[in-house]
């Protein structure tokens, strides 16, 4: 989800609509038309359209086209069914997914089921949030000093809301899981399930958690990793949270390398070196690894360096990255600013109503 300053700066003005629990999904198109992916060099992925309205609550209205892709079971002796996987993120490319590779699936797996992914509303080939590259490059940094920072902030996220709205479409204002369970559902018909196998990762199951409350009876088997509490009410219960999880991740790598030889921090303590190149980047002295000649923010020392590799529990990678940096010279000072908003950023805050008040509670929930 990033780090606790990113999510804390973002002013999330929108709440969950609530899915309208229905019976069937009869305002989605029939039958998919699987095709070879149009320039992809894998010839086992096929890809296809999925036509739904842009708000289920007003199934004439405006529609979208929602990119989906599979691969077919490898036994179709064998063949159970269709297995939807649920993309992360938000913002995560199911289509990608599929075409570049399943190997999270086992083998079994992959040979008794057609595995099926999409690229959720907002996202990818399914009506992507759109932003003025401008604008977004004007993105202040997430590391808010001042109530003067705090302001300037929320301000910039009005203007910025605005124009993604502007640029995107009707489909902005309807990028909810409550609308994305409707989506789910009109795939699971689509494909001549009866029942829905799906598997979601990390946001993914988010939708997952969803779709069975809204449709209990419609589920033959789901399985959710990495879940994330929809029911968390406050944004220091949610920064909490995941806290929790990225300080374990940090101790199992600290406990790593203090008993792997190969470690290229073996032997030194981590920790202090964690704090030094944070400090550095805080002063702008860190040369992001990335972009030569650029500074690296701490915030994306936290996001784009540590967080991502401990995600994967990429631990060599870790610790050779922290001691490449940690060896390099300081670079001179300069301002830093922090990477452009992610254009799904909009989907998280569909989701989620986590106000932060004033920057004293910013500064209590970053700490």
């Amino acid at each position: 989800m990033g780090s606790a300053a990113a999510v804390a700066a973002v002013a999330v003005v929108t709440g969950l609509a609530a899915a309208p629990a229905v019976h069937a999904s009869p305002y989605a198109t029939g039958a998919l038309r699987w095709a070879p992916c149009d320039g992809r060099a894998d010839p086992g992925a096929e890809c296809a359209a999925l036509s739904v309205p842009v708000d289920w609550a007003d199934p004439d209205g405006p529609r979208l086209d929602l990119a989906v892709a599979r691969r077919k079971a490898a036994d179709p002796g064998a063949r159970v069914g269709s297995m939807v996987f649920g993309p992360g993120g938000p913002g995560d490319s199911g289509v990608e997914r599929v075409v570049s590779g399943i190997s999270r699936f086992s083998p079994e797996v992959r040979r008794r089921f057609d595995v099926v992914s999409f690229d959720p509303r907002g996202v990818g080939g399914s009506n992507p949030v759109t932003c003025s590259g401008d604008l977004l490059a004007e993105r202040p940094s997430p590391e808010l000093k001042t109530q003067a920072d705090f302001d300037a902030t929320l301000a910039y996220n009005r203007r910025l809301r605005a124009d993604c709205r502007a640029l995107t479409g009707p489909v902005f204002d309807h990028l909810d899981t409550g609308q994305t369970v409707r989506d789910l559902d009109a795939l699971r018909a689509a494909l001549g399930e009866r029942e829905l196998t799906f598997h979601g990762s990390s946001y993914g199951t988010l939708l997952g958690a969803q779709y069975a409350e809204t449709y209990p009876r419609r589920v033959r088997a789901m399985v959710l990793e990495s879940v994330m509490d929809h029911g968390v009410a406050t944004a220091r219960g949610f920064l909490r949270a995941g806290a929790v999880a990225a300080e374990d991740s940090f101790r199992e790598f600290v406990k790593w390398c203090d008993g792997a030889p190969d470690c290229a921090l073996h032997g030194r303590d981590v920790r202090a070196v964690r704090q030094g190149l944070l400090a550095r980047a805080g002063r702008g002295e860190l040369e992001d690894p990335a972009q030569p000649g650029t500074s690296l923010s701490s915030s994306d020392l936290v996001n784009k360096i540590a967080f991502r590799r401990l995600h994967r529990a990429d631990h060599a990678g870790l610790a050779t990255a922290i001691a490449g940096m940690d060896a390099s010279g300081p670079r001179p000072a300069s301002p830093v600013r922090a990477a452009p908003l992610p254009a799904a950023t909009p989907v998280f805050c569909s989701d989620w109503h986590l106000p932060v008040r004033d920057h004293r509670a910013y500064a209590s929930l970053v700490a």
